[in-house]
């Protein structure tokens, strides 16, 4: 089930953790008039609503944590948004992060309470996600009115707008524009 913040732009979640960062990048304020979307991290009980509902940690660590404060966490969304485009961030942005080796032989991020931060948690699924080679997967929609944060299921990870909606508007504004320059 899409997470708030996915479902409000009508994207279904990536597969795994990775829906996590999906969502996180989904709480920005985007797009304009009509479909305008407020910030959904815009102060620490926004905050604390996002990730109660994709089960990350918030009461394990305390509410002044560098890591974790709304404005950090804003500035982490904003830099990992830029790379989606790829454009390089001016921030360089540290996170705790504990890795755990479980009993199965597999290295996992720590869960609550042993000193993850959520910015770590984050950082953590985008470093997997980085290996695995699904991180080339999240996309930005082309549609910068849009701009939403969707998962390309395509084969050849081609797709550039996360409804045929965008891609409708983009080429209808494509096809207005080819007809004015030849009645020109």
């Amino acid at each position: 089930m899409p997470t708030t913040a996915n479902r409000r732009i009508l994207a279904d979640d990536a597969p795994g953790d990775l829906a996590i960062v999906q969502s996180f990048l989904n709480t920005a304020a985007t797009g304009r008039g009509d479909r305008a979307r407020p910030d959904l991290l815009s102060d620490p009980e926004g905050l604390r609503r996002w990730a109660a509902e994709v089960g990350l940690p918030t009461g394990g660590r305390p509410p002044e944590d560098a890591d974790d404060t709304v404005e950090s966490l804003r500035r982490l969304r904003r830099a990992l948004r830029m790379t989606l485009v790829g454009e390089r961030s001016a921030d360089s942005i540290d996170a705790d992060v504990r890795l755990r080796l479980e009993s199965d032989g597999l290295v996992r991020i720590a869960e609550e309470g042993a000193g993850t931060s959520i910015a770590g948690r984050v950082l953590g699924i985008v470093l997997a996600a980085q290996i695995r080679g699904d991180w080339r997967r999240l996309k930005i929609c082309a549609l910068e009115a849009c701009s939403a944060v969707y998962y390309d299921r395509s084969r050849n990870t081609s797709s550039r707008y996360h409804t045929p909606w965008c891609a409708n508007v983009v080429n209808l504004r494509a096809s207005r524009e080819r007809k004015r320059l030849k009645e020109s």
